[in-house]
């Protein structure tokens, strides 16, 4: 992986208004981004979030390929919530099948 656009290829773009289905409280949700936000990233329990030039979040796996790339990009990091750390899921099954896949892809 040598590009943004590569890597925004294997992510999952969390768009803003999203349902999310909380299984642990069994409630569903809607997704907020951080505002304000641009090359910047951010990582929880596996989870890699980044937030390119346009402020779109942006989620994938973590791995040390990734965040070198994010790195030699100018991207830095910040805390913002990452999200799909806590047990939650779109509650759209077909997002769910392609979040599945931004987590799986470059073990």
């Amino acid at each position: 992986m040598t590009t943004l656009a590569e890597l925004v290829r294997w992510s999952f773009y969390c768009e803003e208004g999203m349902l999310l289905l909380d299984r642990k409280v069994i409630h569903i949700n809607r997704y907020v981004p951080p505002k304000g936000l641009s090359k910047v990233y951010n990582t929880k329990d596996g989870v890699l979030a980044f937030i390119d030039e346009d402020g779109k979040l942006y989620v994938t796996k973590w791995t040390d390929e990734k965040h070198g790339l994010l790195e030699n990009l100018g991207f830095q990091r910040k805390g913002f919530e990452v999200p799909f750390t806590k047990g939650e899921r779109p509650s759209n099954p077909y997002w769910g099948i392609l979040l599945d896949r931004a987590m799986e892809k470059y073990d």
